[in-house]
């Protein structure tokens, strides 16, 4: 929502939990609030990926033990429509955690690592959500994704080479992806963008450091340094 920051995860209890940041008094709100437990399944260790609208409304995404997806919509008040509902084809296996990204309140994609170790995405248009198209790779671990400007969107993630890995969509079309930084790295990319075309990426190298690297578009040299 606006003016503050939602945060989710799991307990080991299998508990999803949410926690407000309330940006404006400057503190978290407590409790963390229990959401509905999964009806015959059990949430699996990888992150639950979130997409908060500009209109304040959630969805919310998690994977289970068996590598399915679950679906929970909460609004602007604070309230969760309904039960975790299950979403895509059984035929896909999903081994990582989601990443979620979009620029309107009823149009967004969903992103994860398939147990081929592809990179799958899918989109939902306002009336549905598609199901998973793959978009190649040999990864592991989570995808991250960050949207620089209208109409690009960039998703970076770890490959089997350990190296970071990226690709993105622009004007609606995939246009392909590269290895952003050969140097390997121990961690998955983490991203955030603050400017027009501007990301900031940051890695842990083998030598257990702080990497960032500064991304200015598709094809560019990525700034480098070491924290």
């Amino acid at each position: 929502g606006r003016d503050r920051l939602e945060v989710f995860g799991r307990y080991s209890d299998d508990a999803m939990t949410w926690w407000i940041f309330d940006a404006v008094a400057g503190r978290w709100i407590p409790p963390g609030i229990t959401l509905p437990l999964l009806e015959g399944a059990t949430f699996s260790e990888h992150r639950p990926g979130a997409y908060c609208t500009s209109t304040g409304d959630i969805e919310l995404f998690a994977t289970d033990t068996a590598g399915r997806v679950w679906w929970l919509r909460g609004n602007s008040s604070g309230q969760w429509l309904s039960n975790w509902q299950r979403v895509f084809d059984a035929q896909t296996t999903i081994e990582s955690g989601i990443a979620v990204a979009g620029v309107v309140a009823d149009h967004f994609y969903v992103f994860a690592r398939a147990s081929t170790g592809e990179l799958v995405v899918a989109e939902y248009d306002g009336e549905q959500i598609g199901e998973w198209t793959p978009l190649g790779g040999a990864l592991k671990g989570t995808p991250s994704v960050r949207m620089p400007l209208e109409g690009q969107m960039n998703v970076f993630a770890l490959n089997i080479a350990d190296e970071p890995w990226q690709t993105w969509m622009y004007g609606g079309a995939w246009a392909g992806s590269w290895i952003f930084n050969q140097a390997p790295t121990t961690s998955e990319p983490a991203v955030v963008s603050w400017g027009f075309n501007h990301m900031d990426v940051l890695t842990r190298p083998q030598a257990g450091t702080l990497r960032h690297l500064i991304y200015q578009g598709p094809g560019s040299d990525p700034g480098r340094s070491e924290i």
